[in-house]
């Protein structure tokens, strides 16, 4: 991996800047707080973005901005990678946004999620990365904060381990153990499970026992119950057998009962209908009676033509109607115009009104055109007097240049003993001749300029008073205009007022023409017209109530006639049916004595069916105790097998866990120590080597832990002991170390062709700076950036990128 430029757009003290990256050994130089970490801090965040507890968005994005992006292009071996990642702020959060990746010229969208899953199989990261928050083979493969990097050193020795153990890469081991010692209390917990249930079973093979004997005797038990069965089925057979010849005769007396109960029926019947009979015959007489008082009291009725008189009406209707709406329409019309009438002569009148102003009009506009005759005098005066200001300004200027000009000679006069211009020597009695002409000719000139300033005065009094005037007839010339609108307006109105005269004429005449039709006598037509029909329907309707009065009382009469028909053949059939009844109950006291008989027989075969039906229930009980019985035989028998199998897997489970803690975990744990051996060995080579270019005088190792030993002029000493410089030097070692072993273990990684170092010399003496040219000689790496502050570093390295940071931000100086 090798970075080539990185764009940042509002992040942290960056507007908008673009950072190209060199091959080789680069410098990021700057003042402390130039901007120079948020570099990087950029670049990590284009890589593997926000990373929970160690970089946040807030912290990221330029105060006062809602969105920022980081763009990082970057080659690995030989291809170019695009990465673009973007924050925006929302409801006072800052949170990530879409972004991209370009790689062998395809474009991939995702989430944040998504480009790092991208990014880590592009740098051949492993994928278990993808969830973690923090990219550590980054962080200690190419780019460390060196406060880190200490804090490492002074961590607690587990922890320490823990870090190392996920950089090598055999954190898998301990998690194997882990995992193992789970499974293995897992399957001591199964152990207890199912020694639990085996010793909740002792008690099966007994239970056992006791259904099966208990099955027996419900067997004997179920034979004696079928054999009692049989012997009440025999009897209830010879029983049936002498009801068989009863059921004959009491089915002869049932259905002759049956005929009894519809005769009574009948005869109940047939007299009930008599009763109605005679009900109806009482009723049609009454109603005949009410019929014939009412058709007397009708009287004498002609039918009178309806339709004639109901033609004649819908006429005098139709005419009412018609004269009824002409007249509203000439009430209509006879208002509209009266109403528009009156509207023509209040127009007339406020014509009039305007036009007597018309006079006065004509008079104000004369007026005006008077005074705007004198607009070119003051036009012209206003001119002289201009020039006459001009004129006086420039005397009084010149006035002014000329004191000026004798008040610079009084000065250069002023201890002079020659004369300036024939260069003889200047008495008393020559020197005061010369200042009294001056002081003449200034006193002259300030009369002058006095008198001047009198005229100019009067001049611009009279201006004032011209500009005023112009002023006046600027004002009069638009009212001019207007009054001149107003009688062009005023004139224009009488033609109109003409037209308005000619529709007054032509409405008023109108109004005379229109007349109304007298309604009262139409009205008065109608109501007779209307009463005759009345009185016509009244009487057909007393004519047809007659004639249907008529009608009725014949079909009445006709009722009577059926009615008494009726009733004869009812009381033929009832005489016939009172004699049929009394045979019949003549017929049934033969058959009382067989009745009882057939009770007697009943109650014994109930008797017997209830005896079958106990024994029926009761060895349907004993049927179902023995099926449950042999359902919990059966379960028995499972219990049993399922025992067996639990024995066979308690002593799997036994094997399983003493393979575990005999020989797995003790393996595991094996070889974790030789490949840590091995990690340890190559570590600590490294880590001499590289301390001893840094720091002469310091023997350095570290113990089983990865724990730094210090041995100083053969005393052993404590990291804490340590200068800054020193510790920074122990710091970078151990760094430069690390990254070795890892690049060396981790195959597949890509970014073995860069390295960041991040302050390296932070309280380093000028001895030490010295050694930094080779280290990086050392390293050898195809792309080394260092973060420094220190100038002395800038002839160590190829390229050197400046920040500055001013009141606005940082920049790189170009």
């Amino acid at each position: 991996m090798l970075l080539i430029s990185l764009k940042l757009e509002n992040i942290r003290s960056y507007s908008s800047e673009v950072i190209e990256f060199p091959e080789g050994s680069v410098l990021l130089s700057g003042d402390i707080g130039s901007g120079k970490s948020t570099i990087l801090l950029a670049i990590e965040f284009a890589l593997f973005g926000l990373l929970r507890g160690e970089m946040s968005g807030s912290g990221l994005l330029r105060h006062g901005q809602t969105h920022g992006s980081v763009e990082l292009r970057f080659s690995v071996e030989g291809k170019e990678v695009i990465v673009k990642r973007t924050l925006k702020k929302a409801r006072g959060t800052v949170s990530q946004d879409s972004g991209y990746v370009i790689y062998e010229d395809k474009k991939s969208e995702g989430t944040p999620v998504e480009l790092k899953a991208k990014i880590i199989a592009i740098l051949g990261y492993p994928e278990d990365l993808i969830s973690k928050s923090k990219a550590l083979l980054f962080r200690y493969t190419v780019y460390t904060p060196q406060e880190e990097m200490k804090h490492i050193l002074f961590e607690d020795k587990d922890v320490r381990l823990d870090t190392l153990r996920k950089l090598f890469g055999i954190d898998k081991y301990k998690l194997v153990k882990e995992n193992a010692a789970i499974f293995a209390r897992e399957v001591r917990k199964l152990e207890d499970n199912l020694s639990t249930q085996i010793d909740m079973m002792k008690d099966t093979e007994e239970e056992k026992k006791k259904t099966e004997s208990k099955l027996e005797t419900l067997q004997k038990d179920q034979s004696a119950l079928i054999e009692k069965e049989l012997a009440i089925k025999q009897e209830l057979d010879n029983n049936r057998k002498s009801v068989s010849g009863l059921e004959k005769r009491m089915k002869d007396a049932l259905e002759l009962r049956q005929g009894m109960a519809i005769l009574s029926a009948n005869i109940s019947s047939r007299e009930t209908n008599l009763a109605s009979l005679d009900a109806r015959h009482k009723q049609a007489t009454e109603k005949i009676e009410r019929y014939k008082d009412r058709i007397a009291k009708l009287g004498a009725v002609m039918l009178t033509d309806e339709k004639a008189l109901e033609d004649s009406l819908n006429y005098a209707q139709e005419r009412y109607n018609q004269a009824k709406n002409q007249n509203t329409q000439a009430l209509a019309e006879k208002k509209h115009l009266s109403e528009r009438s009156l509207q023509l002569k209040k127009d007339i009148e406020t014509i009039d009104k305007q036009q007597r102003d018309l006079a006065s009009l004509h008079e104000m506009l004369a007026s005006y055109n008077e005074k705007l005759a004198k607009k070119e005098e003051f036009e012209r005066q206003l001119l002289m007097m201009r020039d006459k200001e001009k004129s006086i300004l420039s005397r009084l200027d010149s006035s002014a240049e000329k004191i000026a000009g004798i008040d610079e000679s009084l000065a250069r006069l002023s201890g002079v003993k020659a004369c300036p211009l024939c260069n003889q020597p200047l008495d008393e009695r020559h020197q005061a001749s010369i200042l009294k002409e001056y002081s003449a000719k200034i006193k002259e000139a300030r009369e002058s300029g006095e008198k001047d300033n009198a005229s100019l005065a009067h001049v611009k009094e009279a201006l004032a008073k011209l500009t005023a005037n112009l002023e006046r007839i600027r004002e009069i010339e638009i009212l001019s205009a207007r009054t001149s609108e107003k009688i062009k307006a005023l004139e224009e109105l009488k033609a109109k007022k003409d037209s308005k005269l000619s529709e007054l004429e032509n409405t008023e005449g109108l109004l005379g023409k229109l007349a109304l039709i007298p309604e009262d006598e139409l009205r008065s037509e109608l109501d007779n017209k209307k009463r005759s029909l009345a009185d016509a329907r009244a009487q057909n309707m007393r004519f047809r109530e007659k004639e249907n009065l008529q009608i009725i009382v014949g079909n009445e009469i006709e009722n009577i006639e059926k009615v008494i028909n009726e009733k004869i053949s009812c009381d033929t059939e009832l005489t016939r049916l009172k004699g049929q009844q009394a045979q019949a109950s003549a017929m049934l006291l033969t058959f009382s004595e067989t009745e009882k008989e057939f009770k007697t027989i009943k109650e014994i075969e109930s008797n017997l069916i209830k005896q079958e039906k106990d024994i029926m229930v009761l060895f349907t009980r004993a049927k179902e105790e023995h099926r449950l019985l042999s359902e919990r035989q059966k379960s028995l028998d499972e219990k049993l097998l399922a025992k067996t199998r639990l024995e066979e897997k308690l002593k799997h489970a036994r094997e399983i866990e003493h393979w575990f803690d005999e020989f797995f975990i003790p393996l595991v744990s094996t070889i974790e120590k030789h490949v840590m051996v091995t990690i340890h060995s190559e570590f600590s080579s490294l880590l001499r080597e590289w301390c001893s270019l840094l720091v002469s005088d310091l023997e350095i190792g570290i113990d089983d832990e990865f724990s730094i030993r210090i041995s100083q002029d053969g005393y052993d000493s404590e990291i804490d002991h340590l200068s800054g410089g020193e510790k920074t030097a122990v710091a970078l070692a151990y760094r430069l170390a690390l990254n070795k072993v890892i690049n060396d273990m981790i195959s597949q990684i890509r970014t073995k062709d860069i390295i960041i170092l991040d302050e390296p010399t932070d309280g380093f003496s000028s001895e030490q700076l010295d050694k930094v040219r080779e280290v990086l000689e050392k390293l050898s790496a195809k792309q080394t950036i260092i973060v420094s502050h220190e100038q002395k570093l800038e002839s160590f390295v190829e390229s050197i990128i400046r920040i500055d940071k001013q009141e606005n931000g940082s920049t790189v100086v170009k």
